[in-house]
């Protein structure tokens, strides 16, 4: 497991332990760089932007963004269209089946985590 940002570590020690105590499997845990071409798991954050333009980091040409490798010609096209079109309804529509077709697709697991307030 790797942890980019160290205000994560608490949250990736509890993962750790219950990932070794419950699931029986051992976890190594880095701290630092992220090494996108030899990980199993990743803790990161990052906040919803107000543009929902995802090509960075889902589109199959994207070698630096699209860590999990995803490749699959149908969320490619989405993202193609969902930038070709200024159109903000028909842009919602566009990203809306790309979410879909994202989680049909599974490449990672969105876990929110919320600070302790």
């Amino acid at each position: 497991m790797s942890v980019g940002d160290r205000s994560l570590l608490t949250t990736a020690e509890n993962i750790k332990k219950n990932w070794e105590d419950i699931l029986k499997i051992k976890v190594n845990l880095t701290v630092g760089q992220i090494d996108t071409n030899n990980f199993d798991a990743i803790i990161s954050y990052g906040s919803i932007p107000s543009d929902p333009d995802q090509y960075v980091f889902w589109h199959s040409t994207q070698t630096k963004g699209n860590v999990t490798k995803i490749n699959n010609p149908k969320i490619d096209k989405l993202l193609e269209d969902g930038r070709a079109t200024f159109d903000t309804l028909e842009r919602k529509r566009i990203y809306q089946d790309f979410q879909k077709a994202l989680l049909e697709e599974s490449p990672a697991n969105f876990c929110p985590i919320l600070p302790n307030i």
